[in-house]
């Protein structure tokens, strides 16, 4: 029997003692022993809510010494704790609101119905509970579990992200999780994205390419694989307010991409501009991005070739290239046809092979010559270019390069000679 409940509870992050009560509920569903199954759903509700009150930052409303005597207290005693949540979400203020969670009115009073029925299963009363009043109930958490959040607690969490982040506060490198597992509980699900604008805005960012901040990547790390379904589907909407953030937070996440579609005009927008644009001011692993989208099929087979011919250029700048794992996926696409193109074209014949061109590009072409075919015109350019060429980075590196690779100079000497090229000394090992 498959329960949607059950997936739906496991992706909330919840603690062992609130899903090991849940986890029995489902079990006693599965055999009909309805009364159990709606005890333990009731009980592992309210332990969810008790826990979420515990871990959550007094409201700024209320003093050290109420939260404590009148909120916290009768929680941490066993004996007490189930009567006292349910009185701390009955509470009222002076307008007949929750006085301690951002719900409505409504809701509380569906929270008495459960509770009603809940006596109905423990007294053993004539009420008929069958397996339609558990789906009641858990159709109601489904719903609703997400809204029970302590009022103010936004504040509270703030101002411990501030805490975790100042050195003289916290130590450095302390795993932020405590924070974020906190984030779906301090405001609804429907301002979540809102919060995390502020948290990127005012405490946590990750937009600004010139600073050493891993322990903030870190964070945001935290928060794109944390297994609380609410929260990703609030980060991707985050995310989409802004192109370039989305972009800048692609390159640390490359394979974040995969949670969104692919032909959704911000992914379009990755591969058809920020690559070329908003990234370029940031160090680090830019093929991952590149490489990512090919091999999941981002890019539509009819434009990989004008995206390749903007490609071909970003090799070598700001001293990124691919590494060897960023090659198998680049060649399997194609790319180095266009990479010898842009070499022959671009750097030896419309580039006129300027001496300060050649070795400022020195790198991206010897990544092109060790992963394309060679060909009659490639041969032909190289061997007219050395004519004039005495030194430099890039004939150090090619040199080197026939060295470890007798195969690239033997595949040279069988083109020159089909066409029938009087070869420089260079590449007859003479000099």
């Amino acid at each position: 029997m498959n329960i949607e409940f059950k997936n739906w509870i496991e992706s909330q992050g919840i603690s062992t003692d609130a899903k090991a009560l849940f986890d029995e509920a489902i079990i006693c569903y599965r055999v009909a022993a309805y009364r159990s199954a709606y005890l333990m759903s009731y009980v592992g509700f309210l332990v969810v809510i008790k826990e979420r009150v515990l871990s959550s930052e007094k409201p700024s409303f209320v003093s050290e010494q109420q939260w404590e005597n009148e909120v916290l207290k009768e929680l941490r005693n066993d004996d007490k704790w189930e009567e006292h949540t349910m009185n701390i979400l009955n509470k009222k203020d002076s307008q007949s609101r929750s006085k301690y969670f951002l719900v409505n009115t409504h809701l509380l009073n569906d929270i008495d119905y459960f509770k009603r029925r809940r006596n109905d299963c423990a007294h053993a009363k004539d009420t008929k509970i069958d397996h339609s009043h558990i789906e009641v109930l858990w159709n109601f958490l489904q719903s609703h579990l997400s809204k029970f959040v302590i009022n103010g607690g936004r504040e509270g969490l703030l101002s411990k992200i501030e805490k975790h982040f100042d050195p003289h506060q916290t130590r450095p490198n302390t795993n932020p999780t405590y924070l974020i597992d906190e984030i779906p509980l301090v405001v609804q699900k429907s301002n979540i994205p809102d919060l995390l604008e502020e948290i990127a805005k005012e405490h946590v960012d990750f937009e600004n390419p010139f600073i050493d901040f891993y322990p903030e990547i870190d964070f945001w790390s935290k928060v794109a694989y944390h297994q609380n379904t609410e929260l990703n589907e609030s980060l991707k909407i985050f995310l989409l307010k802004d192109k370039a953030r989305f972009a800048v937070f692609m390159h640390y996440f490359p394979d974040y991409i995969n949670y969104f579609e692919s032909e959704s005009p911000i992914v379009r927008y990755i591969w058809q501009r920020a690559l070329f644009s908003d990234l370029h001011g940031y160090s680090g692993e830019y093929w991952d991005i590149p490489t990512t989208l090919l091999r999941n099929g981002y890019i539509p087979e009819e434009e990989k070739s004008s995206f390749f011919s903007k490609l071909v250029k970003e090799i070598d700048r700001y001293s990124d290239i691919p590494k060897p794992h960023h090659l198998i996926v680049l060649r399997e696409h194609g790319f180095f046809e266009h990479m010898r193109n842009y070499i022959i074209e671009d750097i030896f014949e419309n580039g006129r092979a300027s001496y300060i061109k050649i070795n400022n590009n020195s790198e991206a072409i010897m990544i092109g010559l060790k992963n394309v075919e060679l060909n009659a015109k490639l041969v032909e350019l190289l061997n007219r270019y050395f004519q004039g060429y005495e030194f430099g980075t890039f004939k150090n590196s090619l040199g080197q390069y026939i060295k470890d690779s007798p195969e690239f100079l033997e595949r040279f000497h069988e083109i020159a000679t089909g066409e029938n090229l009087i070869l420089h000394p260079f590449f007859n090992n003479e000099e």
